[in-house]
């Protein structure tokens, strides 16, 4: 093969390899970050209308229970039809529910039933008289609020979903009747259809726990209660019924109910058990994949042409001069000593090094090109990810951010926090823990480089600690205004005006204070306050848990030092050892971890015994003894021995835990006092029989 086709072949080869690979890269990387984002816009959407659909609930029960709550209807169910005012009553109380339906349109019908089921009065004249005392409406809800999962009636001849609520005499708490609030699904429908980031082929749809779709589709007609869903989104959302959604994965590649492979996601309403699901064609969903891939094929085609034509040519220019150069090797070979060699002469050898510089150049201009335009390529997919980023961060609520707890309570410290400093628009936040009458900072949220950290008199917490006023929400305004400003440097510092403030109460006393701080003037509103509120309880239960997770931290350690600790599980296997056991039997951990306690038997005791151990502590009873073991070495040691057994709910053992202290020293010196009794009892004897023989 002549040098010209080597040299085109090798560029060929190269730039094909080196374009392949690079494009491979980041067609990778696009298609990973476009999934991610696809999944987590599906994931916050889902979740969202979760949240919106289990408020919805939530109102619509309060409203049905403030209505259940009013006087009038409690009197005209202890009112008897033969009494002269029940007209009257009858009357106000069909006004009352009359109006109530007419202030929301979602409610189909007010129903008013005595304690036998029958309905006494209705926004609907033709439901009185009634008997409903079957219904499902009416048997649960004889003692809190029930609600009826959709279901299509007849009557009304549409899908309707029931909340009822028990009317009780308020003097005795007898039972009177029920209150039934009979609801339409247009709110609920418009919650779930709303289409906006759903493209063409998205969707989002409720199944029930039946496993019928309860809101409408949006590819076929007809499906409420009658669309079958059955697949594997469903059913992943169904296992999240036991448990909750921390740290697990919501969405992924599935076959929807039309059998077409979707992006999906999924949440689970524990209430009604319903499950929501998200769906988007894989199609739609890869479809700028499939573009980017087009282009890169394309660019690969044409680059690695170019690079065949560009080797072509500077194969010929490097062959010219080496040509040359071999005709002149020939004449000189042959003897012709005197010739000038063209290459000397023309500076061929020059020219060659000039088109070995161009090719370079020319090589050089085209990989900067590719790098440009790898850039340009990286800053689009940068764009388009922080625009994904923004978006989430905009979809993502107060629940979101509590499902990303840990079991870190400190790291939770810091979250509530700065969820504190977000939800009340706050300059900065901290959460300060009251230790020996002086708060320490235990989580903080954009604190400014200027706030001192002294716990000086005069400073705004320090004289909540000497006010007693720990127990109640604090707000000071026009911090500029008062005396703060001469004694506290950080209202000068950091330019502070308002400044709120929440107790954190646990066990009846405060243990701290959840605090926001603002360079504006702010008023909080009742709702903020509440936010507030429901912080400073969050922050005490991760208070609880701090204290109790360094308790036990302590009492292990004061358990370890003292102690030679060692765990197994049911079949005797050991789980866990302590410093002292590995000191003692001269084994390691990592020898000791998954073998049985015959690792250091000594073979001393009998079958009985060991077989009356397990007796006891498989029946859940505590076996204490000393018992004789071999180290690894050889050498014998004896332990006094505790074994615990944990039980499980249904009392049965489901672990042990054996606490032991060394008693080597005390029985070398019974088994020596031992020694010495026999010896003496053999010895007195032998004397006595010789000194009878005397």
């Amino acid at each position: 093969m002549k040098l010209v086709y080597k040299i085109s072949l090798f560029f060929l080869v190269a730039c094909f390899i080196c374009l392949s690979l690079a494009l491979g890269i980041v067609y990778q990387s696009s298609k990973e970050n476009l999934i991610k984002s696809i999944s987590n816009a599906l994931e916050s959407d889902v979740q969202s209308r979760s949240r919106h659909i289990e408020t919805y609930l939530k109102m619509s029960k309060s409203s049905l229970i403030q209505a259940s709550r009013s006087v009038m209807l409690p009197r005209l169910l202890k009112t008897s039809p033969d009494d002269s005012g029940y007209q009257d009553v009858l009357k106000n109380a069909t006004i009352l529910l009359k109006g109530k339906k007419d202030v929301d349109d979602s409610v189909l019908e007010y129903l008013l039933l005595d304690s036998s089921g029958k309905v006494i009065t209705s926004t609907d004249e033709v439901s009185v008289g009634q008997d409903e005392s079957s219904d499902a409406f009416f048997l649960g809800a004889q003692k809190s609020v029930y609600i009826k999962d959709i279901y299509f009636s007849p009557k009304e001849k549409q899908p309707l979903m029931t909340i009822s609520a028990p009317i009780f005499d308020g003097k005795e708490g007898k039972f009177l009747g029920v209150l039934v609030q009979k609801l339409r699904l247009n709110e609920l429908v418009n919650i779930v259809t709303q289409r906006t980031g759903l493209g063409e082929t998205g969707e989002i749809y409720i199944v029930n726990k039946y496993g019928y779709m309860i809101t409408s589709s949006h590819f076929r007609n007809d499906t409420i209660l009658k669309q079958k869903v059955d697949t594997l989104n469903a059913k992943l959302a169904l296992e999240h019924k036991n448990k909750g959604h921390e740290k697990e994965i919501h969405t992924g590649v599935f076959l929807n109910y039309l059998g077409v492979k979707c992006l999906g996601a999924h949440e689970y309403i524990p209430e009604l058990e319903w499950r929501m699901l998200a769906e988007i064609a894989a199609s739609e969903a890869f479809t700028p994949l499939e573009r980017m891939k087009c282009s890169f094929l394309w660019i690969i085609f044409l680059v690695s042409l170019l690079s065949w034509i560009l080797g072509q040519l500077i194969g010929r220019f490097v062959s010219r001069p080496l040509e040359e150069l071999r005709k002149a090797t020939k004449i000189i070979s042959e003897g012709n000593l005197d010739y000038k060699s063209p290459i000397y002469s023309k500076d061929e050898v020059g020219e060659l090094a000039t088109s070995f510089n161009e090719m370079t150049q020319r090589v050089a201009s085209a990989q900067k090109d590719l790098a440009r335009y790898n850039e340009h390529l990286e800053e689009i997919i940068e764009k388009r990810t922080g625009l994904l980023q923004v978006n989430e961060k905009r979809l993502s609520s107060l629940n979101d951010a509590f499902l990303n707890f840990t079991p870190d309570p400190l790291k939770n410290i810091n979250l509530l926090t700065e969820l504190c400093g977000e939800n009340l628009g706050a300059t900065f936040s901290r959460y300060s823990r009251l230790q020996d009458d002086g708060f320490y900072t235990i989580g903080q949220w954009r604190t400014p480089v200027e706030y001192a950290l002294d716990k000086a008199d005069g400073s705004i917490l320090s004289d909540i600690v000497k006010n007693k006023r720990m127990r109640n929400f604090i707000v000071l305004r026009d911090l500029q205004k008062t005396a703060y400003a001469k004694t506290d440097s950080n209202i000068l510092a950091c330019g502070l005006n308002t400044y709120i403030g929440m107790p954190v109460i646990l066990n009846g006393e405060c243990v701290g204070v959840l605090s926001a701080f603002y360079q504006g003037h702010f008023e909080p509103t009742v709702d903020e306050i509440k936010v507030l509120g429901i912080l400073a309880a969050a922050l005490s239960v991760e208070e609880s848990r701090f204290r109790s997770q360094k308790e036990l931290e302590d009492q292990k350690n004061a358990l370890d030092e003292s102690c030679i600790v060692a765990i197994t599980d049911v079949k005797g296997r050991i789980t866990y050892v302590n410093d002292k056991f590995c000191q003692i039997s001269q084994y390691s951990r990592e020898e000791l971890i998954g073998q049985d306690h015959r690792i250091v038997g000594s073979g001393y005791h009998s079958k009985e015994f060991m077989f009356d151990l397990w007796k006891t502590i498989e029946s859940g009873r505590v076996w204490k003894g000393n018992i004789k073991n071999k180290a690894k070495d050889g050498s014998f040691y004896w332990l006094d021995t505790t074994i615990v057994p944990f039980l499980n709910e249904r009392g049965k053992p489901f672990q042990f835990i054996t606490i032991r202290s060394d008693i080597t020293k005390q029985k070398v010196s019974e088994e020596k006092a031992l020694e010495a009794s026999r010896a003496k009892s053999q010895f007195l004897p032998i004397c006595l029989m010789r000194f009878v023989r005397l």
